[in-house]
């Protein structure tokens, strides 16, 4: 999230000129208020479900997602002119209605990350007169915007749990029975003999592995397997002490594009150009998620050797992140997902007046 310019001026000149103009002519800015709450929500509860059906299913999770919205995504992707940069988001082209469905369908792994499983459906029914006003353009009731806000303000303490378990990372023993940790921690996977300690001396680039879990799954016992443990997630971190990275370099390296591994990824996560989180999930194969670490190594390596557009000045970062902001979905730059942790309280993250009051309410890993 960019810092130093109001979200008016960051905006480009199109579309202050294109809101402007609505307004002018007869939009209700109350209509342009509620479009907005209604995308974050939406948005959220989309990204919120991504993570959680791909840590609990793996690489099958769209066997979870109704066939209607695999053709729909499967017609875009042959048909669409000029497609959204969320084409590759599945979960876009689930009904929002198929959306709460999905949801309710799976409540073990919300529970923790929404609301009281009745309070949940209540608001769900009060949610879908919104959404239906929404979508047929009407203009909408005065209590819309409010009961859609404080929806939202109830939803943060959820949110927050959910994306710092996601950041709550650890790192396992070294001397775990573990296939990734053999493979990428005792490096006994042919690319990590050949790229950590090669990495770390001539391009200042430094790895780890990291492992997270997901707040419905059951905490981590010591000296268990990791990989095979459904809501856990592996986490590829990069460190570059050079001259940082531009993301889409990186996303569209050879390696990280090969389908295996990119099927594999579930989020990339940045949130400077001297660091980079890679994620899969745990239940994948172990033999692909090891293979897939070394294509990301390999790309990482690659993109830094392209450097950094700009320097590295406060205004270079800024344009760093709105360069990157119209890639793959899986592309997270300065999202909750990639920045926020269990020391950010308090704090709102759909900025609606609610916030997050206590760090220790929340648990670890």
């Amino acid at each position: 999230m960019a810092v130093g310019r109001s979200a008016w001026a960051s905006l480009p000149e199109p579309v202050r000129g294109a809101l402007t103009s609505s307004w002018s002519l007869g939009v209700p800015g109350r209509a342009s208020a509620l479009h907005a709450r209604w995308w974050q929500l939406e948005t959220w509860l989309r990204s919120l479900a991504y993570v959680e059906l791909r840590s609990r299913f793996g690489s099958g999770w769209t066997a979870q997602i109704s066939q209607r919205a695999l053709r729909y995504a499967k017609n875009e992707a042959r048909l669409a002119y000029m497609p959204s940069p969320d084409a590759e988001l599945l979960l876009a082209y689930l009904d929002v209605y198929d959306l709460f469905d999905l949801i309710e369908q799976h409540w073990d792994l919300f529970q923790a990350s929404l609301i009281d499983a009745d309070v949940w459906r209540g608001r769900i029914k009060e949610l879908r007169q919104i959404r239906h006003r929404i979508a047929h353009c009407r203009r909408p009731h005065i209590d819309d915007l409010p009961r859609v806000e404080q929806f939202m303000r109830d939803l943060e303490d959820g949110a927050f749990r959910a994306v710092t378990h996601f950041n709550g990372q650890r790192q396992p023993d070294s001397d775990l029975d573990d296939p990734v940790v053999a493979a990428w921690v005792r490096d006994e996977h042919p690319d990590a003999r050949r790229l950590v300690n090669h990495a770390a001396r001539s391009y200042e680039v430094y790895f780890r592995l990291a492992y997270s879990r997901r707040p419905w799954s059951d905490k981590y016992t010591e000296g268990t397997s990791i990989t095979g443990n459904p809501g856990y997630l592996w986490h590829a971190l990069f460190s570059l002490h050079g001259e940082g990275y531009e993301v889409a370099n990186l996303w569209n390296e050879h390696e990280i594009s090969r389908p295996v591994t990119r099927n594999g990824i579930v989020y990339l996560c940045a949130d400077s150009p001297g660091s980079v989180d890679i994620s899969f999930a745990a239940v994948d194969d172990s033999n692909r998620i090891a293979d897939s670490i070394g294509d990301c190594f390999d790309s990482v390596l690659n993109a830094s050797r392209r450097g950094l557009r700009g320097g590295r000045s406060d205004d270079a970062y800024i344009k760093w992140e709105e360069r990157a902001r119209n890639l793959d979905p899986r592309v997270q730059v300065s999202t909750a997902w990639s920045m926020v942790d269990i020391s950010m309280t308090p704090i709102s993250l759909f900025g609606t007046g609610g916030g997050v009051a206590h760090a220790s309410e929340h648990g670890s890993v």
